[in-house]
């Protein structure tokens, strides 16, 4: 279990034990889906873009350990990035071919848990896919619905 998911489980059970409602719950409930569904999504995203784009592995390392100290920070309330580790992490994009624009929309987004989720995948773990919905779908030949993943 990752940092967000054990996160998630302490507010959860938080939340319960502090008697909130059931649709409340349930929100909360989404709203850290959907925070995970986005972070696992931006975490994929930047992994596969630096590795497309022929990062050296020195400089994922040190992507990593950008991170780590961003966490430290967002953890003491102070602003993630200085001005020298912005630069850091644009040069390390730009040495992939990723635009200086998505480096600094890049050090915009971070908090600590999509810190976290690209943390854990560059230190070899593997990134959790995004759960698919269920649907129903009929078929319309022998008028028999079928469940599909």
């Amino acid at each position: 279990m990752g940092f967000f998911d054990s996160f998630v489980k302490r507010v959860m059970d938080a939340a319960q034990a502090g008697k909130l409602g059931k649709d409340d719950s349930g929100k909360l409930k989404r709203m850290f889906e959907n925070t995970k569904k986005r972070n696992v999504v931006l975490a994929k995203g930047i992994l596969t873009a630096l590795k497309a784009g022929k990062a050296k592995e020195t400089d994922i390392q040190r992507l990593a350990g950008l991170l780590e100290n961003a966490n430290q920070k967002i953890s003491q309330d102070k602003k993630p990035f200085t001005k020298q580790e912005e630069n850091d992490i644009r040069n390390i994009f730009q040495n992939a071919g990723i635009s200086e624009k998505t480096a600094r929309w890049f050090s915009l987004q971070m908090d600590e848990f999509l810190s976290s989720e690209i943390k854990e995948a560059v230190a070899g773990k593997t990134v959790v896919p995004v759960p698919t919905k269920k649907t129903v779908k009929m078929d319309f030949s022998t008028k028999k619905q079928k469940l599909e993943a």
